[in-house]
């Protein structure tokens, strides 16, 4: 976040749900960004989702 911040760049966040809490850590990551960082965040990518929409239901929820 430090380059993005000097840049101020639009940043993904990657995460792999194939090991297990990948919900768990984008929630965790963006709640521990302060509000300028959480701004910059401007999608997230999944990898290795092993082709299961239910594991995406979670984010339906979410506030913007």
């Amino acid at each position: 976040m430090r380059v993005a911040r000097h840049a101020d760049a639009p940043v993904p966040l990657v995460g792999d749900i194939d090991r297990g809490g990948g919900s768990a850590h984008f929630i965790g990551t963006m709640l521990l960004l302060n509000a300028y960082e959480s701004a910059l965040v401007k999608g997230l990518a999944v990898n290795k989702c092993s082709r299961r929409p239910s594991l995406f239901t979670w984010g339906i929820d979410l506030p913007n």
